[in-house]
């Protein structure tokens, strides 16, 4: 499934419930109002594809093109 045909509808809170369990993502996709991401494993292995339309996330993101652009 790709992203853009993904039902569900991440969240900040859920992307960062993810990351501090040590996952990663990637952007995919950024259209205004819209991100698609690829949610990785610890490993960075490809999981799910997720799109979110949270304002809260979509401001988090900023430009960041992956968790790894966030990190401190």
């Amino acid at each position: 499934m790709d992203a853009a045909d993904s039902p569900s509808d991440l969240s900040l809170a859920a992307l960062c419930d993810w990351v501090a369990a040590g996952a990663h993502w990637r952007l995919l996709d950024h259209h205004g109002d819209r991100v698609s991401l690829q949610l990785c494993s610890c490993l960075g292995e490809p999981v799910e594809a997720v799109i979110s339309t949270d304002p809260a996330l979509i401001a988090y993101l900023g430009a960041a093109r992956s968790d790894e652009d966030l990190a401190e």
